[in-house]
C-alpha cells in the first residue's frame, strides 16, 4: 500500500490552550484595550513606551476602541473585514489589520512583570464581575486568564515530537513529506514551537525548515504549510529576528508601524500561487484531518475550491477526520463539509476524534 498524503486544516481551536477561540475573542480584545487604559493611569509603569509620547498613546488606544466597538458588532473580525472591503473602506481594513497584529503579539508574547500585574488585577475583576452574573456554576477564569499560563498551544509540541525528523543532509527537523497543513489562523503558534525544538530564534530559518507558504512570498516548491490568512508579524522579514509587544507598540507610537503580513484569503486572486497550491494539495490527499475549524461562510469559497478539488476515484477514496470534542459540533461541521464536497460521500469516511489533549495522527 502506498503512503497516504495526509492534510490538516487548523482552525481557532487548533491554538485554544494558549489563545481565545473565536467564540471568546472579543472579550479578550477587550482586555487588551483596557490593559492600555489601565497602563496609561497607573503610576507602576512598567516600560517607556507608555511613559513618552503619552498623547499619542491615548489617540491609539482611543483608535483601537473604536475598530472593536465595530467588531462587536460583526460575527467575527473576518466578517467586518470582508463587510469594509465591499464598501471600499480600504484604509479602516489596513488599520483593523494593525490592531489585529498587536492584539496577537500582546496574547502570545510574554509580559513584562508590571504589566502582567495589571493584566491579572483586570481579569480578576471580570472574572468576579460574571461569576456573580451567571453564578458560581461557570469557569469564565478558562476563557478570561488561564490562557495565558503559555503562549504556545502545548498540542503543537506533542505533534512536533511525534512527526518531526532529521534531515541528515541539511542537518535541520522536517515534517514528512507526506504531512501537509492548511492554516486558517493568524497565529505563530507552530513557528513558536517549533523554535523549542532548533533553539534557533532566527525565524526566517524556522519558516523554510517548516516549508511555510503565505500570501505575497514567492513561488516555493514543496510546500508543507499554507498560512491562508498571513500571520501576525511575530518576526520581521528581513532578518527573521523576533518583534515583541512592546517593540511593536513603540513602533506604532513612533508612526512606523512594522510591516503588517496580516492578508484575508478573500483578498486573493484565483490565479494566484495560494490558489495553486491549494489545488496542489487538495487533488493529493488521501487523509484529511480538521481540527478547531467549523467552516464559516466567510471562507466558503476557498473551502469550497478545496473540497471540491477532492479525487473521488482515488483507491480507497479519501478519509476525513473531524477533532473537536463535542458531538453536536462534529455534526455541524460533517453536514458543512459533505454540502462543500456535492457528491456523496460515505458517512464510514467521516469520523469523529472527540480528544482534545493533543492532535490527532492518523
Amino acid at each position: 500500500m502506498s503512503l497516504q498524503n495526509i492534510t490538516y486544516i487548523l482552525g481557532a481551536g487548533a491554538s485554544c490552550t494558549s489563545l481565545p477561540l473565536v467564540s471568546d475573542m472579543k472579550i479578550r480584545m477587550e482586555i487588551f484595550v483596557d490593559f492600555l487604559s489601565e497602563t496609561l493611569n497607573t503610576k507602576n509603569k512598567c516600560s517607556e513606551v507608555f511613559t513618552k509620547n503619552r498623547d499619542k498613546l491615548i489617540k491609539i488606544r482611543n483608535q483601537y476602541k473604536e475598530i472593536l466597538d465595530s467588531i462587536k458588532n460583526h460575527y467575527t473580525p473576518d466578517t467586518y473585514a470582508k463587510k469594509l472591503s465591499l464598501t471600499g473602506q480600504f484604509e479602516d481594513i489596513k488599520k483593523l489589520k494593525e490592531f489585529l497584529n498587536l492584539y496577537l503579539l500582546f496574547e502570545q508574547h510574554e509580559l513584562l512583570p508590571a504589566d502582567k500585574s495589571i493584566f491579572r488585577n483586570r481579569i480578576q475583576s471580570l472574572v468576579e464581575f460574571s461569576q456573580k452574573v451567571a453564578g458560581s456554576k461557570t469557569n469564565y477564569s478558562l476563557v478570561l486568564g488561564e490562557k495565558m499560563i503559555s503562549n504556545i498551544d502545548y498540542r503543537y509540541d506533542v505533534f512536533l515530537s511525534s512527526l518531526l525528523l532529521k534531515n541528515q543532509t541539511k542537518n535541520v527537523l522536517e515534517l514528512p513529506f507526506n504531512y501537509r497543513i492548511i492554516s486558517w489562523n493568524y497565529d505563530n503558534q507552530i513557528e513558536l514551537a517549533y523554535n523549542e525544538f532548533s533553539k534557533n530564534s532566527d525565524f526566517r530559518e524556522i519558516k523554510n525548515n517548516l516549508k511555510i507558504y503565505k500570501i505575497g512570498d514567492s513561488e516555493k516548491e514543496n510546500i508543507k504549510i499554507l498560512k491562508l490568512n498571513g500571520q501576525c508579524n511575530y518576526f520581521t522579514e528581513s532578518d527573521g529576528k523576533v518583534i515583541d509587544f512592546y517593540t511593536q507598540l513603540e513602533s506604532i507610537i513612533d508612526g512606523n508601524p512594522i510591516p503588517n503580513i496580516i492578508s484575508f484569503a478573500w483578498e486573493t486572486a484565483k490565479n494566484s500561487v495560494l490558489y495553486s497550491k491549494i489545488h496542489m494539495m487538495a487533488t493529493t490527499t488521501n487523509v484529511l484531518v480538521i481540527i478547531g475549524y467549523s467552516f464559516p461562510n466567510f471562507n466558503r469559497e476557498i473551502d469550497c475550491y478545496f473540497i471540491e478539488n477532492f479525487n473521488p476515484f482515488k483507491s480507497g477514496g479519501i478519509t476525513i477526520y473531524i477533532q473537536v470534542p463535542d458531538v453536536s459540533e462534529y455534526e455541524k461541521i460533517k453536514l458543512r463539509v459533505k454540502l462543500l464536497y456535492g457528491k456523496s460521500i460515505d458517512d464510514k469516511k467521516i469520523l469523529h476524534i472527540p480528544d482534545g489533549d493533543q492532535f490527532f495522527i492518523p
